[in-house]
């Protein structure tokens, strides 16, 4: 079933909610929310026990001095899902490429899937000289609780799948 422009994986966990197979809710970790030094930052997060999480989107504000946001701030994000080691890109990607900023969020091209409990850890490296006043960064998505016997596994996509439905 289509339902507009949207991803494939989009498609089959609507399909499934439709179905009654899981539940969906709006659910936003952040992370940092502290200054950040010249040496840079890391901070993480734990999804959760009780559901996945599918993260759609991210967004984020780092202020210098307190209460002016910065558009392009010069700094590195590296985000890795610790528990299965995986990172989200080759290699640290410019805050503005793959956070985006509050007036531009970064929507992701296909939604991130953390499996329960997963450990994601981001890794800020500052390259402006100097320390800046607080950086927030915003995850959003939402958390899928699991009916029955559905799984992760059932939003695979098969082999043969039509990517231009």
């Amino acid at each position: 079933m289509s339902y507009g422009f949207q991803s494939a994986i989009v498609a089959r966990i609507v399909d499934h909610a439709l179905a009654g197979d899981v539940d969906l809710d709006f659910y936003s970790p952040t992370q940092f929310g502290v200054a950040v030094p010249t040496t840079g930052a890391t901070d993480s997060f734990v999804i959760d026990a009780d559901a996945a999480y599918v993260c759609y989107m991210l967004n984020g504000s780092v202020f210098q001095p307190a209460g002016t946001n910065i558009n392009a701030p010069d700094l590195l994000v590296d985000i890795k899902n610790q528990g299965s080691g995986r990172y989200f890109s080759f290699k640290p990607m410019h805050w503005v490429t793959i956070i985006g900023n509050a007036q531009n969020p970064s929507q992701l091209p296909e939604p991130k899937i953390l499996a329960p409990a997963s450990n994601v850890q981001t890794i800020l490296t500052n390259n402006s000289g100097g320390q800046y006043a607080r950086a927030d960064l915003t995850w959003v998505g939402i958390k899928l609780f699991m009916r029955g016997n559905f799984t992760l596994a059932d939003l695979s996509l098969p082999v043969d799948f039509n990517y231009a439905r």
